[in-house]
């Protein structure tokens, strides 16, 4: 069945993607890579990732001129080239991701060989980096230890549906095999001195909020990739993941999950939706038929409750009815992410009812001036719109081919 699309959101959503992807003026080449929000690139644009990869390391300008990219973003937008199965595009993504894993091979022996308790600030992959050098860039309060960045494990298995070839040489192979045993020390997040890593949405506890804390979002995600990877044979080299750690990871997602929903602030359970569309379009599925409808059941509760919200401010109706918040203390951010995932799962089990209502909902709220922004919630009802998030064009365009948009 057909979803009812607005054909030119889906143009211009095609738009900010073509204005997300990352070129080199001279020569006009792509890196394959995406920058976190559209830009003109400029000499200014160069000049500022120069000084960033000179460890001035601050991710934005005073106004916003966010331009890094994220290894979670490229690998959300790399969902949206598998179905319209482009290789190319595919294959220049996963190729900057390797050469961004050979850049840290070092890093990532000295963890492997790391002896006791590993260290959230000193002992990760940074989660974002430069698509002008591919140099890392720590993320803000030292929130880089983002295990998600598993996904790469994920992606890897997703290319072999295409039958890409997708290692230029043994090296390629080798460096994935020592970030599977990167991941494999950090042990679902919970070798670190302080258990936990910061989530897809750099969540944290404590002074600043940089400490880190454990994410039920985290250890499913690290244990489907792992799943998709294992046993997956790649040009000549099998990658095999120990069945000892497999247990492990469904026994700490078993636990956390029962944990889930107990608090009615759990912000951070939102990015459990995206767990649950990756599991049921995985090869091997991940949750029970009951998990399931624990995630999606406690996603409609929040939604409810108080919107789609990313952050853990005051509910959003709450918010808007009283003057009393305080702006400078926290945001409340509606974003595209649980409704670009709601209507993917709601499309996949063929709830086509729920699917449009969640579709509707994602293109009132999110399509404004030509962008797909997130939307900042103040002192009164008027949402505020910031600059688009790439992803969320490549997730809503990614629903729309599934559709049959072209």
């Amino acid at each position: 069945m057909k979803l009812l699309f607005d054909p030119e959101k889906i143009l211009l959503a095609k738009k900010q993607l073509k204005k997300a992807r990352f070129q080199l003026k001279k020569p006009r080449t792509t890196t394959g890579l995406y920058t976190a929000r559209p830009f003109i690139e400029t000499p200014q644009i160069v000049k500022y990732f120069k000084t960033i990869n000179k460890k001035n390391y601050r991710s934005f300008s005073n106004d916003y001129n966010y331009h890094l990219s994220w290894i979670r973003d490229t690998i959300k937008i790399s969902h949206y080239h598998l179905l319209q199965k482009d290789a190319p595009a595919l294959l220049l993504l996963t190729h900057n991701l390797f050469d961004y894993l050979h850049n840290n091979q070092e890093l990532m022996q000295k963890v492997i060989n790391k002896k006791g308790k590993l260290n959230h600030k000193t002992d990760t992959l940074c989660p974002r980096l430069s698509p002008l050098t591919l140099e890392p860039v720590p993320a803000d309060h030292y929130k880089s230890l983002q295990l998600d960045m598993a996904d790469i494990l994920k992606l890897l298995a997703n290319t072999q549906t295409l039958r890409l070839n997708v290692f230029r040489n043994n090296k390629d192979a080798q460096i994935v095999q020592l970030f599977i045993n990167f991941l494999i020390r950090w042990d679902y997040s919970m070798t670190g001195k302080i258990k936990g890593d910061f989530g897809i949405w750099e969540e944290g506890t404590g002074k600043n909020k940089a400490q880190p804390e454990i994410h039920t979002s985290t250890i499913a995600t690290m244990l489907l990739a792992f799943q998709e990877i294992n046993n997956l044979r790649i040009n000549s080299t099998l990658f095999k993941i120990p069945r000892t750690h497999l247990a492990r990871g469904k026994k700490l997602l078993s636990e956390h999950l029962k944990k889930y929903g107990e608090s009615k602030t759990r912000y951070a359970d939102l990015t459990l939706l995206i767990i649950l569309y990756e599991h049921l379009t995985a090869k091997h599925p991940l949750l029970t038929k009951t998990q399931e409808k624990l995630i999606l059941t406690r996603a409609k509760l929040l939604e409810r409750e108080r919107g789609l919200t990313r952050y853990l401010a005051q509910k959003r109706n709450k918010l808007i009815e009283t003057d009393d918040y305080n702006m400078k203390k926290e945001h409340a951010a509606e974003w595209p992410l649980g409704y670009c995932y709601l209507a993917l799962i709601y499309y996949h089990k063929k709830e086509f009812r729920e699917a449009q209502r969640c579709l509707d909902r994602l293109e009132h709220l999110c399509f404004s001036e030509n962008a797909l922004p997130e939307a900042y919630y103040g002192k009164t009802p008027e949402t505020t719109p910031v600059k688009s998030l790439t992803w969320a064009n490549a997730l809503y365009l990614s629903l729309a081919l599934k559709s049959g948009y072209k």
